[in-house]
């Protein structure tokens, strides 16, 4: 079962868009969203990679980086292989829903 989550954070790079060998639009992003940390001063930073489809392409492909959004979708552990040939994971976020927190749309 997807795990659905809802979250706010600042793109860290402009968002990349490419066609799939499908022919399906894509945009991607990485999104770094700052999390409280108990018992520091200072949150920490969980970085989010950010997979948009369809309408939500169209939506992510609108901002720049810095531009803070508001992301809806299914969470998933991505595990790879860098080019070092060592095991990786990290976090994907399949946006269902993108809203500017610029404009509230």
């Amino acid at each position: 079962m997807p795990t659905q989550v809802a979250t706010e954070g600042r793109l860290a790079a402009d968002p990349n868009t490419r066609r799939t060998t499908k022919g399906t639009n894509v945009t991607t992003a990485q999104l770094a969203v700052s999390l409280p940390c108990h018992g520091a001063e200072q949150p920490t930073t969980m970085w989010l990679y950010l997979i948009s489809f369809g309408k939500q392409h169209e939506e992510l492909a609108k901002h720049r980086k810095g531009d803070l959004i508001l992301v809806h979708g299914n969470l998933q552990v991505n595990r790879y292989q860098d080019k070092y040939g060592q095991q990786k994971e990290g976090w994907q976020l399949l946006a269902q829903s993108i809203i500017s927190s610029r404009t509230g749309r």
